[in-house]
């Protein structure tokens, strides 16, 4: 019986479970509340313009004949009364690629229009 009496008596353990509890709620209440709000807020609809204004810059000019149907196709959308005259110059300087058998880059008078014509644009969206 001697040798029990180097047992040390219990010690206290900080007990921490409330405060993992807590921030598993917040964790919880956090992700809803964030699924709320991105459910409540508005998608933002792009117009037609915005959308052909967005693809034309992505077309590579590289390829001067997917140039000339992207603008025939998209380019449409985008023009008004003040840059008609521009869209109908660049459609004339790149109809000449359409019909071509072989892809060729943009020269860089066209780059030049084609670049212009998206700048001129950019102010009225």
């Amino acid at each position: 019986m001697e040798s029990l009496k180097d047992i040390k008596g219990l010690v206290s353990i900080p007990d921490f479970s409330w405060m993992v509890l807590l921030i598993i709620i917040l964790c919880i209440l956090g992700i809803f509340g964030w699924f709320l709000w991105k459910m409540r807020s508005p998608q933002k609809m792009l117009t037609p313009k915005e959308e052909a204004l967005i693809f034309l810059k992505t077309v590579s000019m590289e390829d001067a004949k997917e140039c000339a149907y992207a603008l025939s196709q998209w380019g449409a959308l985008i023009v008004d009364d003040t840059n008609r005259a521009q869209f109908e110059i660049l459609q004339d300087e790149l109809s000449y690629y359409k019909y071509r058998s072989y892809e060729a880059p943009l020269k860089v008078k066209e780059k030049v229009l084609w670049q212009a014509f998206l700048g001129m644009n950019d102010v009225h969206v």
